[in-house]
């Protein structure tokens, strides 16, 4: 056998070893408890200190206030909804966490399909994961020259936006790095609002609603300011930055509408004015007027959505537009509170005596301002005091009046009285 081919046997059997080791360490990953990594296994005196501290539940309002010394903290998990998991630095399983988990260097988060969490730093400067977005946070770090704090996040999927203001007593930097391009962003006197999104074709997307922000791709350096989108694509240089599409215009629900139900929620139909440039839209609900935990974030072709499945509770709404891959500002904040009322409305009726030697009655009563009134199946108007009248002409003989009361949630009380005409 041959020298040349005994060469090629060995990088045969090295390549079949190098891919099966690559699939235990794959199945490894997904079946392995939750727990510190392997690097923590190895070291205890780490794994005590680390773990330690990677358990504590942190309070938020404290950490915003700087009242905690915990060497090595990074930034503390916030209102996080449904499945939101964590993997230490060095670690190779996931583990499920809750608001106030702290986060040190390194340190990934991910969330799923309709799951989120905020990053607090301070009170006045946070981030929000979208759903199935994953990111590793990095250290935060002083710059005594520039009396700020610098922060480092690397979005590998998914969307990050934030509120960064230069408020605090020591301002704050962050850097949002993708695969193919560097955001920075700093309030430095004024409030800077912004989001960065991986797109489904790997191209990275900053969008400044207020405030400016630096964008860097591929040495290329752009000042991207409000109301202004940018996007980096590998090996493509970037454009200038273009103006957002304009602000929507909600339509319906009017604000603070209210909506009632019994059993059921009713249905509830949402309505934005057309935006000529869009070519979608998004629209978000959540029960926090930040909109920092969502139940709806959908995007859509048209100028409506309807929902069904909203409980008892005050919800908050908003709607911008898209174009390409740039999403304008968003609407307004258009307020609905939905409400379950399972008792039936007040009804009082003045019917006429049993027997009566009169065709003609006017009958009247009183129930609750905003219920449907119906006499013998026919509606009739109610005051704004919730006072009714009907005229009513009788016929010789048995008549049965019957009066109901029907709020909006479907409730319904009725009264009948027999009168016999007798004329």
């Amino acid at each position: 056998m041959s020298v040349s081919v005994r060469i090629v046997e060995v990088l045969i059997a090295l390549i079949l070893v190098l891919f099966a080791f690559g699939i235990i360490m794959i199945l490894i990953n997904n079946v392995f408890p939750t727990g510190s990594g392997l690097i923590g296994i190895l070291n205890k005196d780490h794994k005590k200190g680390e773990d330690g501290k990677r358990n504590m539940v942190v309070s938020v309002g404290d950490y915003e206030a700087g009242l905690l010394d915990i060497k090595g903290l990074t930034a503390v998990l916030d209102r996080t909804k449904q499945t939101v998991k964590r993997k230490p630095a060095g670690g190779i399983a996931w583990e499920s966490v809750d608001a106030g988990a702290p986060l040190f260097d390194q340190d990934a988060v991910q969330t799923f399909r309709g799951s989120g969490a905020n990053i607090v730093f301070d009170k006045s400067n946070r981030l929000s994961i979208g759903e199935n977005s994953l990111i590793i946070v990095q250290h935060l770090e002083k710059d005594m020259f520039r009396n700020e704090r610098r922060s480092q996040i690397i979005v590998v999927d998914g969307e990050l936006s934030g509120t960064i203001s230069g408020s605090n007593k020591q301002g704050l930097r962050v850097e949002v790095a993708t695969s193919n391009a560097v955001a920075a962003v700093s309030g430095e006197g004024e409030v800077a609002e912004f989001t960065i999104k991986v797109n489904p074709d790997k191209s990275s997307t900053l969008t400044v609603y207020s405030g400016t922000a630096e964008f860097t791709s591929m040495g290329q350096r752009v000042v991207v300011t409000e109301n202004q989108s940018i996007t980096a694509k590998e090996g493509v240089p970037m454009q200038k930055a273009e103006e957002l599409p304009p602000e929507v215009k909600l339509d319906s629900p009017s604000h603070k509408s209210l909506f009632y139900y019994r059993d059921l929620p009713t249905k509830i139909d949402f309505k934005w004015k057309n935006v000529k440039q869009a070519d979608n839209y998004r629209i978000q609900i959540s029960k926090h007027k930040d909109f920092n935990i969502l139940i709806v974030d959908d995007v859509v072709r048209s100028n409506n959505f309807s929902l069904g499945n909203l409980y008892m509770g005050d919800y908050f709404w908003r709607v911008n537009a898209s174009h390409s891959w740039a999403h304008g500002p968003y609407s307004k904040i258009g307020q609905i509170s939905v409400v379950q009322d399972k008792v039936p409305p007040l009804l009082k009726v003045n019917f006429p005596n049993k027997i009566i030697n009169n065709s003609d009655f006017i009958l009247t009563g009183v129930s609750e301002p905003g219920v449907n009134i119906f006499v013998t199946g026919e509606p009739i108007s109610i005051a704004v005091d919730g006072t009714f009248s009907k005229a009513l002409t009788l016929q010789q003989g048995v008549n049965i009046l019957v009066v109901e009361a029907v709020d909006m949630a479907g409730n319904v009380t009725y009264h009948s009285q027999m009168v016999y005409g007798k004329f």
